[in-house]
């Protein structure tokens, strides 16, 4: 039994899991996005975020295109997902640098 997932997510959870072992991240967010438990829902929080990354880091030719504005409304939809988690008590401390790391990614 594993601390922080639902005995009957488990399965989901380590497909989800190998998913973003070998950096599916919409594929493992997808999987996870109806999760209750503290871990795959950072899972999915995680894999959201690492998908908009990806796909920021794909579509920019050169460096004066990284910061496309495109790429901060994706961050800011994970921002309010995080932040209103944040103001019920429910982030983790993976919760916390995540939440952390999308703050500053918006600066």
């Amino acid at each position: 039994m594993l601390e922080g997932i639902a005995p009957k997510k488990y399965d989901n959870y380590f497909l989800a899991k190998s998913y973003l072992d070998v950096r599916e991240y919409d594929r493992a967010a997808h999987l996870v996005r109806n999760a209750s438990s503290p871990v795959p829902r950072f899972l999915h929080s995680y894999a959201t975020y690492m998908a908009v990354e990806k796909r920021r880091l794909d579509s920019t030719t050169d460096q004066s295109n990284l910061n496309d504005s495109g790429h901060f409304k994706d961050l800011g939809e994970i921002l309010v997902t995080l932040r209103a988690e944040h103001s019920r008590n429910k982030l983790d401390g993976y919760g916390m640098f995540l939440y952390g790391v999308v703050i500053e990614e918006q600066k």
